[in-house]
């Protein structure tokens, strides 16, 4: 399967209200040989107030992003959707993308009306190189080198871990650079850990990983619940997390269940934590125990006979399984409801009748999209076909909302009441505190943001 290796600079790091400027993406094949590029930068859009130390660190202006010559936000959404859909099938990477690059590419589509799960549907995967080299250094430290911050703990910011492994980044933080820079430090994982790599993209696909939990009784997984560079056990499998899509709870074998009742009598936690949560779309590494000594492991498990009596003792306790499932959901991360459309991405799937819609959409003249805007049954939908035709053209909008939603984006960056988007002000207090821009262009973004 072909990769596509792909890396944004954004207006700051909000995944929520932060908007992608500038996107690079390289598909290549198996073997990592170039075969297409994409390379788009797109204008601000008028909703977004920009952060000024995300634009200092990529080196970005704001004359570039108010250049009328650039597409819009939509029409890059657009370009960049028809691309990675022409590329599939392929298996979509990044540094750290699962956490920051991916969610705002699902918030790109999604804001502009467009289907948002493109890298993990239609025989599409994903994968994150970041987590690879965790994975490799957990696994086996001496395989690949990995710098060592200050305080002692390991640093796998992109930067570091390249220097450390002598691939030059030519222009550090744009997105052309980064995506070279990743390119470079996944031949040297393949190369040096080609048997995680081959574990990883073995399980890259989550019908694999699904069916491997469900038949395996005890497996080795990588989980990254203590520090950066995460740790290495045996565990077993006690099922997908109730309401919880793609969610499977984990428990370390290593760990008695006769602990947990000790611990819930004492009120000490068991060391370690039994408990990890993993994604089955995430491209977890996992795999049988007994081929761990082909990563070349160099830490320490539990007796495989001990790991298997802790895993019998499970299956006869299936109302502490119960109850673990229960404590593991309270601690997973849920969303409170949101007044901001944003927010509401992963509020239910879209109704099948407006997905026809959304189409027509794109394709009608902005005339005629106030009335299809009012077609869509998912009011998150309305609200965001109203905001595209505020933001590209208002002046096909009734003359009263169009007056009603200057005043809510007005309000919207001048005070943000119960909201989190950045305000004005937020932004002129941070563009005073930036120093690493140069002064012209510090001023530059002062004045743009006194000027709204």
């Amino acid at each position: 399967m072909p990769y596509v290796f792909y890396d944004v600079e954004t207006t700051g790091l909000d995944i929520f209200f932060d908007q992608i400027i500038s996107i690079h993406a390289v598909q290549t094949d198996d073997n990592l040989n170039p075969i297409d590029e994409l390379d788009l930068s797109c204008r601000l859009h008028p909703y977004v107030i920009p952060s000024p130390n995300a634009l200092a660190i990529n080196g970005i202006s704001i004359s570039q992003l108010l250049d009328a010559s650039l597409p819009d936000y939509c029409q890059l959404a657009q370009q960049v959707h028809e691309t990675f859909r022409r590329w599939t099938p392929s298996l979509f990477i990044g540094w750290n993308s699962l956490r920051f690059d991916e969610s705002l590419l699902r918030q790109m589509f999604y804001q502009n009306l467009l289907f948002m799960y493109v890298t993990n549907t239609n025989k599409n995967n994903r994968s994150d190189l970041m987590r690879i080299y965790q994975g490799i250094h957990a696994i086996n430290p001496g395989a690949i080198k990995i710098p060592v911050k200050e305080d002692g703990k390991p640093s796998f910011a992109l930067h570091a871990v390249a220097e450390a492994n002598d691939v030059v980044s030519t222009k550090p933080h744009t997105a052309r650079s980064d995506v070279a820079t990743t390119i470079g430090l996944a031949k040297i994982a393949m190369e040096c850990a080609p048997e995680t790599w081959s574990s990883v993209m073995q399980f890259s696909q989550k019908q694999t990983i699904e069916t491997f939990l469900a038949q395996e009784p005890i497996f080795f997984a990588h989980v990254r619940d203590c520090g950066p560079q995460g740790r290495v056990g045996l565990f077993t499998s006690l099922g997908q997390l109730p309401d919880r899509y793609n969610e499977y709870l984990l428990y370390d074998l290593a760990v008695s269940p006769d602990e947990l009742a000790h611990a819930a009598r004492t009120g000490r936690p068991p060391d370690p934590n039994p408990l990890s949560v993993i994604k089955s779309n995430e491209s977890p590494l996992i795999g049988l125990a007994e081929d761990l000594e082909f990563h070349d492991f160099a830490g320490t498990l539990p007796p495989y006979d001990l790991a298997q009596a802790n895993r019998e003792m499970l299956d006869a306790s299936p109302g502490l399984v119960d109850s673990l499932k229960r404590h593991a959901l309270k601690q997973t991360i849920s969303f409170e409801p949101s007044p901001d459309v944003e927010m509401q991405l992963y509020d239910g799937f879209f109704p099948k009748f407006d997905i026809p819609i959304m189409d027509r959409f794109h394709s009608a003249a902005w005339a005629d999209r106030y009335g299809l805007a009012h077609q869509f049954t998912d009011q998150r939908l309305r609200d965001l076909s109203l905001r595209l035709i505020h933001a590209h053209h208002p002046e096909v909008l009734p003359v009263e909302v169009r007056a009603e939603m200057d005043a809510q984006l007005n309000e919207r960056h001048r005070h943000g009441p119960n909201r989190r988007s950045r305000t004005i002000q937020c932004a002129l207090s941070e563009c005073v505190e930036t120093h690493s821009s140069g002064t012209s262009a510090r001023a530059d973004v002062c004045r743009y943001l006194e000027s709204l």
